[in-house]
């Protein structure tokens, strides 16, 4: 009797220790429902007038605009936002979340918006702020604007739910250039010494937006490049993947060239003087579209391989131009010198682009199928 008494009591012990273990797994102690948060999808960064305070937009879907039907617009707006003046992330969820009558939820945060007006050491104070408490999640997509609140909030007409366009554009995959940088990859490049970080930087003309951009940041400085600087980034670092080019071969005539994409091949030299970098980019693409009555020969094939291949160059050397007169590296050519073998006993060489040469080298080739063949 005395046996099974105890094993009876073993086994109910047992059973109500498994029912407080379910009952704390649910999470259902701090639950919270839908209807009593504010769920932050965007936050934008400005400056203001005052040294050493910006201006934060948090943005908010609409949970109660309707989606649109075939020839409507959506009821009622897409977004709420909430702007706030403070010094510090910490200070600025403070007073937004002072201004709103729900709780602010921070873990379905999109896209962070910051301003390229904003000087070199404020981007690394607001980026070192958002990622240190943990609250957001480090696989957020990391913009530049000229004004982070208007990007930080735009919805295109398109979008039919409350949705962050510029996020959508990044993930889709669809653009001609990858130009998405996460916010852990953006932390994790300024902590390592010989590359810049690059951001694609977001206009907003109207009802569109437009990514054809990168903005370089240096200790000093955040640097917008040209379009054509941005788009010799992208050849140099394999992030070409749909592009297109218009070129004009033989006789003024124009001809389009689209789906481009390649491999560049980076090797690092010693010599006398410094460090050479010779870079080979193999290109690959379709002849999209051929002027009317003009027959496509081997010959005019040649001369659209050579004209696209000399745009390619183009673009990538004002690429590397911009990257001396900046004292910057987008490309990491330098960090890989650092990590690499060659630049054992020639530390010297290391810094800056004094003592680096670059020789560039683009192979295009048109593939054999696509409508026009």
């Amino acid at each position: 009797m005395m046996k099974a008494s105890r094993s009876g009591w073993t086994y109910g012990r047992l059973v109500g220790v498994a029912g407080l273990l379910c009952l704390l797994l649910t999470g259902c102690w701090d639950q919270r429902a839908i209807n009593s948060r504010d769920i932050v999808t965007t936050i934008g960064v400005d400056p203001t007038s005052t040294h050493g305070e910006y201006r934060w937009a948090f943005v908010f879907p609409n949970p109660t605009t309707e989606p649109a039907g075939v020839g409507q617009t959506a009821g009622g707006p897409q977004v709420f936002t909430t702007t706030v003046r403070a010094q510090s992330f910490a200070g600025a969820l403070a007073s937004a979340q002072r201004a709103n009558t729900r709780e602010l939820y921070l873990g379905q945060i999109r896209m962070l918006v910051l301003s390229t007006r904003l000087p070199a050491r404020e981007w690394y104070h607001i980026i070192d702020a958002v990622t240190r408490p943990g609250s957001i999640v480090e696989t957020i997509w990391l913009v530049g604007a000229r004004d982070g609140r208007t990007v930080a909030s735009y919805v295109p007409p398109s979008e039919q739910v409350p949705e962050v366009g510029t996020y959508q554009a990044l993930s889709c995959g669809c653009l001609p250039m990858n130009w998405g940088k996460r916010l852990w990859q953006l932390w994790a490049e300024t902590e390592t010494p010989g590359i810049s970080p690059a951001v694609p930087v977001v206009d907003i003309h109207g009802s569109t937006f437009r990514f054809d951009r990168i903005a370089v940041l240096s200790p000093k400085a955040v640097t917008v490049w040209s379009q054509v600087a941005s788009a010799g980034w992208a050849y140099l670092t394999d992030r070409a993947v749909r592009a297109s080019v218009t070129i004009q071969a033989g006789h003024r005539v124009v001809w389009a060239v689209q789906d481009i994409s390649g491999r560049a091949h980076v090797t690092l030299q010693n010599g006398s003087d410094g460090v050479t970098a010779r870079v080979l980019l193999h290109e690959r693409g379709f002849l999209s579209d051929t002027p009317r009555d003009t027959a496509i020969s081997p010959r005019s094939e040649w001369r659209i391989e050579e004209a696209v291949s000399r745009q390619i160059l183009h673009f990538c050397g004002e690429a590397v131009s911009k990257a001396r007169r900046t004292g910057t590296d987008p490309f990491g050519w330098h960090r890989d010198y650092r990590w690499g073998a060659a630049s054992l006993g020639h530390k010297v060489w290391t810094e800056g682009w004094a003592h680096w040469h670059v020789h560039i080298t683009v192979q295009f080739n048109l593939r054999g199928t696509g409508i026009m063949r």
